[in-house]
Formats: structure tokens, sequence, C-alpha cells
């Protein structure tokens, strides 16, 4: 069982009610308080002390609203303060001591103690974990690590026999530990990732997700108010609208899971009774189009020269950018022409890497665009389905800067123009979605 930050700025007791509802074994992961990263994140960057003092007085308030038994929240709140004691003295002595993801990654480490406390002061037997001491191996990589799920597994089998006990585990998340011992991130959001790699190392039956929504929808209800909660996806449906957009889940949190078929459920807290989303290995939607995702803030950067098909053009692309940690999240191609679709903010910087390393004639940069990802299993294979997603953007009156197709089975991606991408949402989801593919 997953708990987001979300889940953690109401009451506490709320979260410890639906953990003691759950039947059977319990591994607990946590992410930080909500707005406690972000502090981290300044601190790792630029150091005052001021922080100090707002980050135990966002944890012990916490505590103290929180932690029924007195005896447990003194000693929590005694704990609190050493962590965060400790914090400092590290800050102090430079934090390249043990590296700036070492102070990005203290929030969850808080996180866990005070739910410890609270799950002990009614009556449950926890016992919190920080995930680099536990065991949790990383590959390294600031800030986008990944886990190294065999190693992971055979440190946290220890934990095998407290379960056993009826003792809850309740582990750090959004962190590890590389095999040097360095604590490295897996990105923001990256606790879901941490439950699941939990979860496929210790061979869990599920992963509950506990979040402030009932699972994924059929589009951004913020952008379409009548979206609809879906019930199943497939693990590509869910992996491809996490990629591109939908923020319900961290988009590798889906590997682990599917590669021992381990069903994933979307569940909120303010709704425990609500089914949520279930993620699992089945084909659910027969071709028809399940979600309308949106990811914004992109830029496409695309090579041109005559011939550069015949050239390696793409693998010395790519070899430029991958060092740069530039992600690429869609390419097309000719025989002429090699467009990239990266973020916005790395548009510049991936151009002028790119004009030093590869010989093109010419390199042109559209800033402001986002992908549309129509999602739903099988329908790349199924006659009419691409038709009939570019009719309804024709008929919005919006032109497609760039298509990608084909990669997946259950997605189509398209890029447009910055200030067309909602428009280009709602009427995808109007035609498609509420009126059926099949009804066009």
């Amino acid at each position: 069982m997953k708990f987001g930050g979300s889940c953690l700025a109401g009451s506490l007791h709320r979260v410890a009610g639906v953990i003691k509802e759950e039947s059977g074994n319990k591994i607990l992961v946590l992410s930080a308080l909500p707005g406690v990263t972000d502090i981290l994140h300044d601190m790792a960057k630029s150091w005052s002390g001021e922080e100090i003092p707002v980050l135990e007085e966002v944890h012990v308030k916490c505590a103290k609203e929180s932690i029924t038994d007195e005896n447990v929240r003194k000693k929590t709140i005694r704990e609190l303060r050493g962590k965060i004691a400790l914090l400092g003295k590290t800050l102090e002595h430079g934090k390249s001591a043990k590296g700036g993801e070492y102070v990005i990654a203290f929030g969850e480490r808080l996180s866990v103690k005070i739910l410890e406390g609270v799950l002990l002061s009614v009556g449950l037997n926890a016992v919190s974990f920080d995930a680099d001491d536990l065991g949790v191996i990383t590959s390294g990589g600031f800030g986008n690590s990944e886990s190294l799920l065999e190693k992971t597994g055979d440190n946290l089998r220890t934990l095998l026999p407290l379960i056993k006990e009826g003792k809850i585990p309740i582990i750090t998340g959004y962190f590890g530990r590389d095999e040097n011992g360095v604590t490295t991130t897996f990105g923001r959001g990256g606790s879901d990732y941490s439950a699941t790699a939990i979860a496929y190392a210790l061979d869990a039956e599920t992963v509950e997700i506990w979040k402030d929504v009932n699972g994924f929808m059929s589009a951004d209800p913020k952008i379409v108010k009548d979206a609809t909660p879906l019930e199943r996806l497939s693990y590509e449906e869910a992996s491809e609208l996490a990629y591109f957009g939908a923020k319900v889940l961290h988009p590798r949190a889906i590997e682990p899971a599917m590669r021992k078929n381990i069903p994933i459920t979307i569940k909120d807290i303010g709704e425990p009774e609500n089914p949520g989303t279930v993620i699992d290995g089945s084909s659910t939607s027969d071709g028809l189009i399940k979600s309308i995702s949106l990811k914004r803030g992109l830029a496409i950067v695309k090579l041109c020269s005559l011939g550069m098909a015949y050239r390696p053009t793409y693998a010395m692309a790519f070899n430029t950018l991958s060092p740069m940690g530039i992600n690429v999240y869609a390419i097309s191609t000719s025989q002429a022409n090699f467009a990239m679709v990266i973020h916005e903010e790395e548009a510049n910087r991936a151009a002028g890497a790119l004009k030093n390393a590869v010989e093109v004639e010419k390199i042109d940069v559209m800033k402001g665009v986002g992908m549309v990802c129509v999602v739903g299993s099988g329908m790349g294979s199924r006659v009419g389905v691409a038709a009939s997603v570019f009719d309804v953007v024709r008929e919005a009156g919006i032109n497609v800067e760039m298509i990608s197709e084909g990669a997946s089975d259950a997605a189509l991606n398209f890029v447009i123009k910055r200030g067309f991408e909602e428009s280009a949402v709602k009427a995808l989801h109007d035609a498609l979605i509420r009126g059926g593919l099949d009804g066009r």
C-alpha cells in the first residue's frame, strides 16, 4: 500500500483507518508530507539555515495533531528532531558529504516516523525503515534512478519474518541507494515506482496506490468536465497515459508490476469504498479508445539534410542527447528529415549540441507545442481508428505538426501548437469516447 503526499495532507487517522481495514499482510510505502520535497530541493541548491526550523515546525505539528498516544507522540517528536538536527549538521559540513540527493530524499525519512507513531497509537504493530538502509538498490543516476530489482529482492527478504510476526513495515518511497552506498532518487512521483519495485522484490499479490483521485479518467477533468473514471486498464494503456501526461501514476511504476503480473489498483483516500482503476495484464478495450491525455511544454527539434537516412545521423543524435540527460518523447523520420519531440526548456541546448555533433544542412526548432495521446488496446491494428482521430482534429480546425504512430498498439500520438491543445482533447473526447468510436 503506497500513500502519496496528498493522502498525508489531511488527517493521518484517515490513512490509519484504511490500513486497519485492509486484511492480510501489508507493506506500506510513503511519500513526504505535502510541500516538504520542494523545501528540500531549495535547501540542496542553497542552504541558509532558516529552513531547519520550518521543517521541524511542519513535522512536529503533524505529529502532535496525529499521534494520540502521549508516550508514542513524545518519542516520535524526539526522533523527528534528532533526524532534522542530523540534516542540519550534514548541510553545515557541505551537502557534498552525502550528496544533494540525500537532502532531497529527507522528507520521506520524517513522514514514515510520523505514520509509525500514528499506527502504534491505534494498536497496529508498525515499524519504519529508510529504503537506502534497508537495501533498495538503484542503478545510480541522480533524479532518474532505476531499481535493481533482483538485488533489492535479496535485501528486502529480511522483512518476511517480521511480516509473519504480524508487524507492518513502513518504507520510505522515492529513493534508494546505488551499489556504492550513495542515496539516489527515482524522480518526482517516484514513490509509486518504489512501491511496485518493492512489490516485485517480495512477490506481493497486489499493489494499492492511494491518491486523492479515484483512478485514471477518460481525460483530464480540468479540461473535460464530464470525463469519466476508468474501471480497468491494461499495463500498456496505463503506461502510455502516465508517460504522456496523466499524472495519476509515475510512468515507470508499471514495469516492475508487469514483469510479475502483479495488479495495481489506484484508490482514492477520500472514497476508500470506490473501486478505483485496476491495472493488470488483461486486454480490456477491444480496440476502442479509452482515454485522451495531453503532455504540455514540448518542442520539436528537426534535423534537415538530403540523404540523411543513409548516414548514421539518428544514432549520432541520440548519442549526443543521452549524456546530456535530454529525453526524447517521440520521433518522426524521412529521407531528408529527422524530428524529435523534447522538453521545450531543453530545445536550445539540444539544438546547439546537435549542430556541433551532427552533419546536417539546418536544424529547425519549433517551441510551444504539446503532444496529444489517444489510448486504447488494439487500436493500432484496427482499421479506421487513425482516420477517425484525424477527422475529428481536422473538423476542429487544428493542424497536426507531427505524428508518432505504430510503436505502440495501444497509443497514437500527435503534436499540435499551444493554444489548440485543450480544444483537441475536448473534441476527441466528445466524438470518440462520449460519442463512441463506432458511432462516428
